[in-house]
């Protein structure tokens, strides 16, 4: 195996994707950028998974340093995500998911956009949604070539969810994961990439390409891995909502459009009602809107959907009208 300095360190985390792992590897094999090195853990499939990467790692010696297969289950992928950065020998990493694939010039895009500018540490392409088989559902994100600071980038558009939908997409420099509480990520079973990327970026920023490059491949889920997701989504998420806003101030337009964005999500969620209403009286204590009929108002400014904080609204003083000008 090579152990000569790269560039880039890609981190191939699987499990159970014996059915991709062909098509991703050789996705990565066939990047236009070739200074890299390639980092295989296998986390105890129990298809045939192994066997494909030892062929690999026969195969393409240069260019694999590292093909570990866990001795039991870590039954957390962030954990496969600290054990690949930490052997990780590049200036930049790319966590490539296994059941993923991407155009040849990712990478090159991806370095492009990031390499010689030391105030950004991440940088994200554009997804496309495939199913299973690989067909084409939907165009998951709509980047413009773009950079952020790290305020900007986690007040605007990491307060609702995270703005990076999948790792396949985003380069990021090692450097910045010492900033990384690794005990807080790793305590998460599903938000733990929105958390990983808030981190990365908080201490710098965000640039991302409008090129779509990445292929982010869903899969069919059960009615109750779907709930649990969801339930997740709101305890871990929220979570990370407080810790970007205990170093961040939102303004008013942010957290209200971040307070409208939660409400709904909740509204359409399976989660049972007892459990909806502990969340929503959480997401109003997160996001403290005055007036919830500035809410109604602001929203319909926007041209979206109204949607209450409460279902009685106060009373307007005799003469009074909100005019756009009051909503700061």
């Amino acid at each position: 195996m090579n152990y000569t300095p790269v560039v880039v360190s890609i981190v191939v985390p699987n499990y159970n994707h014996a059915a991709y792992l062909r098509q991703r590897l050789d996705s990565i094999l066939n990047q236009t950028f070739q200074d890299f090195e390639l980092i295989l853990l296998d986390d105890q499939s129990t298809d045939n998974s192994v066997e494909i990467l030892q062929h690999y790692v026969e195969h393409y010696s240069d260019k694999i340093t590292h093909f570990i297969i866990n001795d039991e289950n870590s039954g957390n992928p962030f954990v496969q995500w600290k054990k690949g950065i930490e052997l990780a020998r590049g200036e930049f990493i790319w966590i490539a998911e296994s059941d993923d694939f991407c155009e040849p010039n990712l990478l090159e895009a991806l370095l492009k956009a990031i390499k010689d500018k030391p105030q950004i540490n991440v940088a994200a392409a554009n997804l496309i949604q495939v199913d299973a088989f690989g067909t084409q559902l939907s165009n998951r994100t709509r980047y413009s070539d773009t950079v952020f600071s790290g305020e900007k980038a986690l007040t605007k558009h990491f307060t609702f969810g995270t703005y990076l939908w999948n790792a396949s997409a985003v380069l990021f420099r090692k450097s910045t994961t010492q900033n990384v509480d690794w005990e807080q990520v790793t305590n998460m079973k599903f938000c733990g990439d929105w958390l990983f990327w808030s981190m990365l970026i908080e201490k710098g920023g965000l640039a991302t390409v409008g090129k779509y490059l990445s292929y982010f491949r869903v899969h069919d889920r059960s009615v109750s891995s779907q709930i649990a997701s969801q339930y997740r989504t709101f305890t871990e998420g929220l979570e990370i909502v407080q810790w970007i806003l205990k170093r961040f101030k939102l303004p008013l337009e942010n957290r209200i459009l971040a307070c409208y964005a939660w409400l709904k999500k909740l509204k359409y969620s399976q989660i049972d009602a007892v459990t909806k209403k502990e969340f929503e009286t959480k997401i109003k204590n997160i996001f403290p809107i005055a007036y919830p009929i500035l809410l109604e108002y602001a929203l319909h400014l926007q041209g979206i959907k109204t949607y209450l904080l409460s279902k009685n609204k106060p009373t307007k003083p005799s003469g009074s009208k909100l005019e756009p000008s009051k909503v700061k």
